[in-house]
């Protein structure tokens, strides 16, 4: 707490926190500092917009989780995580088809792995999507 306090700007800070107060059980303290998150931090790298989406999901914030994903793949427009996570988020909102947009286009880029896609718990019920069958084949 005392480190978002000194820089609010410290996308690490609230990460830390938000994930503390996960584990701690207080979740309302981990939905307060992703929202803060959300509207303080500005210089964070993709990697920090992921694992503070990642929070957002393990706390049932989904329109956080997707907000995070979105500035993720935007600050890094090839950074895998970032698409695998957004594809996530819009699986689990309903929207697999917005799910298996997202994933085609970094398979056709070539830096989505398709064996990742069936491996992961969440994603693998995309392995099967009919837009994504010609681009999943190739290993």
């Amino acid at each position: 707490r005392r480190a978002t306090t000194l820089d609010p700007t410290d996308g690490r800070a609230y990460w830390i926190l938000a994930e503390a107060a996960r584990l701690s059980g207080d979740l309302d303290t981990a939905r307060n500092a992703l929202n803060k998150a959300a509207t303080d931090i500005t210089d964070e790298s993709a990697e920090f917009h992921v694992r503070l989406s990642t929070v957002a999901l393990q706390v049932d914030e989904l329109e956080l989780a997707e907000s995070f994903a979105r500035v993720a793949r935007v600050k890094e427009p090839m950074h895998a995580p970032a698409h695998y996570q957004l594809a996530r988020v819009f699986l689990l909102r309903g929207r697999p088809d917005d799910a298996a947009t997202i994933l085609l286009g970094g398979l056709n880029e070539q830096f989505l792995d398709p064996r990742y896609i069936r491996e992961d718990p969440i994603l693998r019920d995309l392995a099967d999507h009919p837009d994504l069958a010609a681009a999943m084949g190739k290993e």
